[in-house]
């Protein structure tokens, strides 16, 4: 096998077949690894084209994704577990998946085991109580259980966020921390668009809370009752969302972009804003206020126990977190519009800090995770279902 490896990237969808955090994380990793010399598949329903030295396979069909509601597809999960009785896994070294939407798990631990490939499984969010928030009690404590039988799956696992680290530590001895990475060449080009006051980015539904941003937006005072807003994304809170925009009387103050077809088109119009704004109630990583480090953008966020946004920008060093009410929010908001020197010397951390998490050294430590799980996996030390040991433990970027 050599130092090289044969690593699979399986999950769900494609990008760009459908444009969200896990798969765009999953085609900048694999770029990544393949400029490293590994030999990369990436694995999944749509169809997408590889970076040079990835090779890319299409499961199906990506179908509807979204419920009516704008929760994820029952029916678009099950397709993809169907969609794995077709995977060959014997020209794997290793096969690397992501927790959600659990279900897949199941059958791929079997299927990896069957094939003596170890299986690592990444989280991006351990829900735990917040299942029946979420879902109500019968349907959350269903989710409950399934999410508890899912984390005992695979040889490995890591964690994006020291948050969902913490949440699987109850269940398994070892979890390692490997946070999603930056393009940081890619996004450093950016030319900036017309300049904006405020950019959020992230689907229309109901935990990202971007109700809660257009009742502060109304609340800033003079001078700041022009301060425009940028909102890019889709989802079943859009038409809502638009008619609460008009009956708090923003007007053209708010301007809704929808859906964006390439990642440089956000960054564009997040070029030229003078700071991000991320109420969500949940984050698994905040791949969007990380975007806005690396443009040197301070990000307005929300307190919340459900988010690991404080973990990517740190309060008062590369932004402010706030109170996840309209009033604390708009007075964060203000404090910064009326502080530009503040505003400068936040956004230099920003920038500073995003180098921690440039994809090429974020593919490194990737690789000696799987080393290890591979080595582990030869000496027969278990603590997954599959039978290999986890990794130790590390921690995410400290940042300067």
């Amino acid at each position: 096998m050599g130092d090289r490896l044969r690593i699979l990237l399986l999950y769900e969808t494609l990008y760009p077949a459908t444009i969200g955090g896990i798969e765009q994380r999953n085609a900048e990793l694999a770029a990544s690894l393949a400029g490293l010399g590994h030999r990369v598949t990436l694995a999944g329903l749509g169809r997408a084209t590889g970076s040079p030295g990835v090779n890319v396979v299409s499961l199906g069909e990506v179908g509807a994704i979204y419920s009516a509601n704008g929760r994820r597809s029952l029916s678009h999960t099950l397709r993809f577990v169907r969609s794995l009785r077709d995977l060959e896994l014997d020209d794997f070294d290793i096969v690397e998946t992501a927790n959600q939407f659990y279900l897949h798990l199941f059958p791929l631990a079997r299927a990896c085991r069957r094939a003596r490939v170890p299986l690592v499984v990444t989280w991006y969010e351990h829900w735990g109580p917040y299942w029946q928030r979420y879902s109500g009690f019968a349907a959350g404590a269903l989710g409950r259980l399934v999410e508890a039988r899912a984390a005992h799956r695979g040889d490995a696992v890591a964690a994006t966020c020291e948050l969902t680290a913490r949440r699987l530590r109850s269940r398994r001895s070892r979890v390692t921390v490997l946070p999603c990475g930056l393009d940081l060449p890619r996004i450093t080009r950016t030319v900036p668009s017309t300049p904006v006051d405020l950019v959020f980015a992230g689907r229309l539904v109901p935990h990202k809370r971007v109700d809660l941003l257009l009742h502060a937006v109304a609340r800033l005072a003079a001078p700041l009752d022009t301060t425009r807003l940028a909102i890019f994304g889709e989802g079943s809170e859009r038409l809502r969302l638009q008619a609460l925009a008009n009956d708090l009387g923003l007007g053209d103050r708010v301007s809704f972009r929808g859906f964006v077809p390439t990642s440089e088109a956000l960054w564009s119009a997040l070029s030229s804003a003078r700071l991000a704004v991320q109420p969500s109630e949940r984050e698994g990583f905040g791949l969007f206020p990380l975007e806005a480090l690396a443009l040197g953008v301070p990000t307005v966020y929300c307190r919340s126990s459900e988010s690991a946004v404080a973990e990517v920008v740190r309060d008062g060093i590369e932004g402010l977190a706030c109170d996840p009410e309209p009033g604390s929010l708009a007075t964060a908001i203000a404090e910064l519009l009326n502080d530009p020197l503040r505003r400068a010397a936040l956004a230099a951390a920003a920038r500073r800090r995003s180098q921690s998490y440039d994809w090429p050294s974020i593919a490194e430590r990737f690789v000696g995770w799987c080393h290890d799980v591979l080595r582990a996996g030869r000496s027969g030390r278990g603590d997954g279902e599959n039978g290999a040991r986890a990794v130790p433990e590390e921690q995410p970027p400290a940042g300067p």
